[in-house]
């Protein structure tokens, strides 16, 4: 996963199953939160980094997209 976020909208959030665990994202234009809803634990790459995703959750800071 790859979050990035248009300069003009200000956050977003959706749901998905990964694996069987739930897991909800958000996205503002600092940082990128992740946490498991349904209980389980999930391993997922972000930006390229393998990181485990539980019901305390990760922020990582929001890494601008390159535009060529």
């Amino acid at each position: 996963m790859n979050p990035s976020i248009p300069e003009r909208w200000e956050c977003y959030r959706f749901m998905v199953t990964y694996r069987g665990t739930k897991l909800q994202v958000e996205v503002d234009q600092n940082q990128v939160s992740i946490r498991a809803k349904s209980g389980g634990v999930a391993e997922v790459q972000v930006y390229g980094n393998l990181v485990s995703i539980d019901e305390a959750g990760i922020q990582l800071p929001l890494r601008k997209a390159v535009v060529q």
